[in-house]
């Protein structure tokens, strides 16, 4: 603000000698008298920009991490990924619902990385956290859809995680712990061109909220961690080095009493990189070298039945990107190291099953775009990407696929248009999305050819009474072919020579809705509201009679209000609330049961035809901070996770009674409010 007002004083300054000037010059001629100018102090006013959460004019999210500590907590963690499912076209998640889902796509369809790295499953306790430990990252940028040829091969969104490249003074971090976990995060200087960022989190859920992880007859154990560091160099002006570093791993182990059975899970995600930025005289480039792999080893017991299913991805891969001028160009190349579900059990009935292999491919791409000036408010970016792959038993076809936006800029208000093509050549399926490592990663090959996408969006924003306000409008549409879904269930793994080709089908799909936005963007109360309106649509040819004609996508929620609001209310007192109402997921209903033999039979109707009852949930928060002698801060934390008390529906079960009938019900994760109280610290 004070380099604002220095520059509007220097404009007034010698626009008022300009004006001046020939007088005094005429003055000079007749006299010696001398003109002399006064110039009074100058007051400028405005609102400062204090909402954490910025939008550009794309409808693009940038999310100072910072923000997350004033929101409500889950159980004493403010997670991102959580509260980027409260912004309008992505969805909102309930308890035991994993992924990130964006303007209608599969989760799978989404890029989520660090500092341009996947990571290929993002998701910790049943979908409450992801992997990202908030305090190690700078920002969170949110792209919704395809707007320029450097975006992957992908068909959604992009999710990107970014670590800040500042190189500290002194040691400092902060730390926090709480009833579910704890976390410290370390940023300390190495010499004077180098810093190390490290950070680490662990769990420990049962020791207080056991008794809370119960559903009727069910159990859950769990606990996870993580670990990040990243190591900073800056050799000299032009040249910044860094290093990234991620691994955690998650363990689970769910009791059903009423199939008298019990679930094993174990899944680890690795992530390692090394990045070379250089910027000197207007050019930009960035390299990265990396390695990024996720396994898990989901097993059942159940009765004398027991296996496993293990599967695995790693990815060892190169990227570069160039820009100088109006242009933009890079490369990248991957080897995928892809191991689908393969069962393994000590069932003696279970005599042959068809192996499974490992499936290896190249997968990369070549981009260019081109941004064209067309005015001073409208600007052209054009942009092509052109993609690679190869695996042995299929060739693909040489394609191009296009992007084009149009972006329109006035001081108070923005248009924008893109359109785009893509094609998606790893695919994830699994029998259930229930946070559990259930699913599965599959190539694109002879069977499976690869997915494709095409899709416009049109956004529009403005800002209202004096820029404290902004109204962002989103309308999209996409067309998808050979979309995929798993038609099977977890007991299908038992069945004689099981192959993963009976339970996979591939169809078209339909993507469209809009999303409104008012966000309150300065003064001592922020936050934002949103409605999302959302249609996600698979259909199927008649040959599959479970899958036979079109119907909502499995995370399908038509309607969805997302509240975020944020008070500060004094330097010491901070409250947070939000609010969610959603509408139900799809569900398929049984038509009817029997028991055969001690055997459930399930005849079912329509895929997805039924749907839960709406979601609907209040969190709140409350920080309280002082500052001590040898820290810079510290603070308390009270969090009241589904403040209304709300029994909100996750899926339904078919459940036998003590007199032997049969039926189905719903099942509630959370009957009650969570309370939590954590305790942080900044160094």
């Amino acid at each position: 603000m004070q380099i604002l007002m220095r520059i509007i004083s220097m404009r007034i300054l010698l626009f008022t000698l300009f004006i001046s000037t020939p007088f005094a010059l005429m003055a000079q001629k007749d006299s010696a008298e001398v003109w002399s100018v006064n110039l009074d102090s100058v007051v400028v006013t405005s609102h400062r920009y204090t909402s954490g959460v910025k939008v550009d004019a794309h409808g693009d999210f940038r999310w100072r991490m910072q923000m997350l500590d004033e929101l409500p907590k889950l159980l004493g963690n403010a997670d991102p990924i959580h509260y980027a499912q409260m912004l309008p076209g992505i969805q909102t998640n309930s308890e035991y619902t994993s992924g990130v889902h964006i303007q209608g796509c599969e989760s799978s369809h989404n890029s989520i990385t660090i500092n341009g790295v996947a990571i290929h499953n993002a998701n910790h306790l049943l979908g409450f956290f992801s992997v990202f430990n908030a305090p190690h990252f700078s920002t969170m940028h949110i792209s919704k859809s395809v707007d320029s040829g450097e975006a992957s091969n992908r068909l959604g969104g992009m999710l990107a995680m970014e670590t800040d490249t500042i190189l500290p003074d002194t040691i400092c971090g902060e730390a926090s712990v709480g009833l579910i976990s704890s976390q410290t995060t370390l940023h300390a200087p190495i010499g004077k061109r180098s810093a190390l960022h490290i950070s680490f989190r662990t769990s420990y859920i049962n020791m207080l909220y056991g008794s809370w992880l119960k559903m009727e007859n069910s159990q859950l154990q769990y606990s996870f961690y993580d670990v990040n560091a990243t190591i900073v160099h800056r050799h000299n002006h032009s040249n910044l080095w860094m290093i990234d570093w991620y691994m955690g791993q998650d363990v689970g182990h769910f009791n059903d009493k009423n199939y008298v059975a019990g679930l094993n899970a174990k899944w680890a995600n690795m992530m390692g990189a090394v990045h070379w930025i250089y910027s000197q005289q207007g050019l930009d480039m960035k390299q990265t070298v990396y390695v990024s792999s996720y396994r898990n080893r989901f097993g059942l017991e159940m009765d004398q039945l027991s296996f496993l299913l293990p599967s695995y991805r790693t990815d060892v891969g190169w990227k570069m990107t160039l820009k100088k001028g109006c242009w933009k160009m890079g490369g990248e190349m991957c080897r995928h190291f892809v191991k689908p579900q393969q069962l393994k059990t000590d069932a003696n009935f279970v005599k042959t099953q068809k192996q499974t292999q490992e499936q290896q491919a190249w997968e990369g791409g070549l981009f260019l775009d081109y941004y064209i000036p067309l005015g001073s408010h409208m600007t052209m970016i054009t942009g092509a990407r052109m993609p690679l792959y190869f695996i042995n038993g299929y060739e693909q076809s040489p394609t191009v696929d296009p992007t084009v936006s149009l972006l329109w800029e006035g001081e108070r208000n923005q248009l924008s248009f893109s359109a785009f093509s893509r094609h998606q050549y790893l695919f994830q399926t699994g029998f259930s999305d229930a946070g559990l490592p259930t699913e599965f990663w599959l190539l694109a090959n002879k069977n499976y050819r690869p997915q494709s996408a095409m899709g416009i969006q049109i956004t529009a924003s403005s800002f209202l009474l004096n820029k404290r306000y902004r109204l962002t409008i989103d309308l999209y549409h996409k067309r998808l072919k050979r979309q995929m879904e798993y038609t099977g269930t977890i007991l299908d793994f038992v069945n004689k020579e099981y192959d993963i080709n009976q339970w996979v089908e591939q169809g078209k799909g339909e993507n469209y809705g809009f999303s409104l936005m008012l966000n309150k963007c300065s003064g001592k109360v922020t936050g934002w509201v949103n409605l999302s309106y959302t249609h996600a649509r698979r259909t199927f040819s008649k040959y599959n009679a479970n899958l036979d004609g079109t119907f909502p996508a499995s995370h399908e929620r038509p309607v969805e209000v997302n509240t975020v609001v944020t008070y500060n209310h004094n330097k010491k007192w901070n409250f947070g609330a939000t609010v969610v109402y959603a509408s139900g997921t799809p569900f398929t209903a049984p038509k009817s049961l029997a028991l055969v033999n001690g055997y459930v039979v399930t005849q079912y109707c329509s895929h997805n035809g039924a749907r839960l009852k709406p979601y609907f949930r209040t969190d709140l928060s409350a920080n309280y901070r002082w500052k001590g002698k040898r820290l810079r801060e510290q603070g308390i934390n009270f969090s009241l996770y589904n403040a209304t008390c709300h029994a909100n529906n996750l899926f339904y079960h078919v459940k036998t009674t003590k007199d032997g009938k049969l039926g189905y019900k719903e099942v509630s994760f959370v009957m009650f409010a969570l309370p939590s109280i954590s305790y942080f610290c900044k160094f």
